[in-house]
């Protein structure tokens, strides 16, 4: 079982390495990815560069909003700092409340759950 996570985590990591022969290769890249030979797995392409404020995600490779940067925003009541945009947005959490509620509308520009709907 211990060989099987080790494995998986391999793969997940974009390691994949099976009796010192690599079995990966540009195909299996995404999108903005290249294949590292010397590290046997698919990395962010360089030529892709990320705005100011914003970093690479080791995963997908979009450009999202620095840590640090989302750390020093802050956002008023009711909104949270958007990883795609790194501008304050209202809490998705906040909109599926209302929705759940019956005969609420939710108001996208207050951020806020109204009622009532005839």
């Amino acid at each position: 079982m211990e060989k099987l996570k080790f494995v998986i985590l391999l793969l997940v990591l974009g390691i994949a390495t099976v009796y010192g022969k690599c079995q990966l290769n540009q195909l299996q890249c995404k999108d903005k990815q290249i294949f590292s030979p010397e590290k046997c797995a698919c990395v962010c392409d360089p030529i892709y560069v990320c705005p100011p404020n914003f970093v690479k995600h080791p995963v997908s490779c979009n450009c999202v909003c620095d840590p640090a940067v989302a750390a020093g925003i802050v956002c008023p009541k009711n909104k949270v700092v958007d990883p795609a945009t790194c501008t304050c947005i209202c809490d998705p959490k906040l909109e599926k409340l209302c929705a759940a509620q019956p005969k609420h509308l939710f108001n996208p520009y207050h951020c806020t759950c109204g009622c009532c709907v005839p």
